[in-house]
C-alpha cells in the first residue's frame, strides 16, 4: 500500500498545516469579493471552486487514481500558497520553502514487484531476444520502457504491476507471458534500437512494446503514419485490448509466416491528436511499422 509512504505522509500534513493558520491569522483579505463572480463567492471560495475544476480535469487525463491523488496534492498545495499570500507574507514564504523541499522528495515506486523483472541490456538480449521457442513455456514478453527521473513513467508502474500481476506467470490458454522493465538512462543502446526517445522533452515514456518470438510486435504509445509520435496516457484497459492479453488466439499469432507488411499497416490517427517530431528521435532509420489493429484512442479519463 503506497499511501503510507513517507511522500504522502508529508504532503499531507502540510495540507493540514493550513487549518490552524487558518484560524489564527487575520482573514479579512479571504472575506472580500471574488475576482470573477463579484458578489456572489468571496476570494476564498473562489480558490476552491479553481482547486475543485482543475482536480475534475486532471481525473478526466489520468490513467489511475494514484496520478489522480499527485495532481490533487500538487494543486492544493499551489491553492493553500495563494490564500497565505493573501493573509500573512512571512507564513506564505515558510510555507513555500517546505513546498520546496516536499518537491525534493521523491514519490513512492514499485520497484520489489515480483512480477516484473528488471532487465539490463545483456538481460534483454538473452531473455527477450532470444524467446524465439513455440511451445507454451516460451513467454511473449511485455516490456516497459521507463526511467526513474520521469514522472509519466513512475505514475504508469501501478498499472504495469497490475498487469503482470494479473498476466504474469503460469500460462493461459497455451500462452505465458513475462513481464520486464527496461530503464533507459542505463540501456540507452536498447532505448536507441527500439527509436525511444530519452531526453527530458520526450513524448514517449513510457513506451511498451510486445515481443514475440525475439521480436517487436506492437507498441504503445504509437507512431502515427507520419512518423510522428501518438501522446496521450496508457490506461489498464487499453493495454489489455490492444495487446490482446485476455485472447486466447490473437492477432499477431494468427498471422502467417513470411506475410509481407504493407502500407496499410502503418498506425493512422486524427492530426489533432497531435505528435513528437520524428526528427527528435535520436536513430536514422524509419519507424518500425505495427502490425495491422487500430490502435487505441488517446485515454482520457481512469
Amino acid at each position: 500500500m503506497w499511501l503510507p509512504a513517507p511522500y504522502y505522509i508529508a504532503n499531507f500534513a502540510l495540507l493540514a498545516s493550513y487549518v490552524p493558520w487558518r484560524l489564527s491569522l487575520p482573514a479579512a483579505a479571504l472575506t472580500g469579493q471574488a475576482m470573477w463572480l463579484e458578489g456572489v463567492l468571496t476570494r476564498e471560495m473562489e480558490v476552491y471552486c479553481v482547486v475543485v475544476v482543475l482536480i475534475l480535469t486532471r481525473v478526466r487525463r489520468s490513467a489511475s487514481w494514484e496520478e489522480v491523488l499527485r495532481r490533487a496534492i500538487t494543486i492544493a498545495k499551489f491553492a493553500e500558497l495563494a490564500l497565505l499570500y493573501m493573509m500573512d507574507r512571512r507564513v506564505f514564504g515558510a510555507y513555500l520553502v517546505l513546498m520546496a523541499l516536499l518537491f525534493l522528495m521523491p514519490a513512492p515506486r514499485r520497484d520489489d514487484d515480483p512480477n516484473v523483472k528488471p532487465l539490463t541490456e545483456l538481460e534483454f538480449a538473452s531473455q527477450v531476444r532470444k524467446a524465439t521457442g513455440d511451445d507454451a513455456a516460451t513467454p511473449t514478453w511485455l516490456v516497459c520502457f521507463t526511467a526513474d527521473w520521469c514522472e509519466d513513467a513512475n505514475l504508469f508502474r501501478p498499472i504495469f504491476s497490475r498487469l503482470a500481476a494479473k498476466y504474469g506467470g503460469a500460462p493461459r490458454a497455451g500462452r505465458r507471458f513475462a513481464f520486464g522493465l527496461v530503464d533507459v538512462v542505463y540501456s540507452r543502446e536498447v532505448a536507441r534500437e527500439f527509436q525511444i526517445n530519452d531526453t527530458y522533452m520526450t513524448r514517449q515514456l513510457p513506451t511498451v512494446i510486445l515481443f514475440h518470438r525475439g521480436r517487436e510486435i506492437r507498441r504503445l504509445p504509437a507512431f502515427k503514419s507520419d512518423g510522428s509520435v501518438v501522446g496521450g496516457r496508457i490506461a489498464y484497459e487499453d493495454a489489455v485490448s490492444y495487446f490482446e492479453l485476455d485472447s486466447s488466439k490473437p492477432s499477431f499469432m494468427r498471422r502467417q509466416k513470411g506475410a509481407k507488411r504493407t502500407k496499410k499497416d502503418a498506425w493512422e490517427l486524427s492530426e489533432a491528436l497531435g505528435g513528437e517530431s520524428a526528427a527528435a528521435l535520436r536513430h536514422d532509420a524509419a519507424p518500425p511499422r505495427p502490425w495491422p489493429l487500430q490502435p487505441p484512442q488517446v485515454r482520457r479519463g481512469i
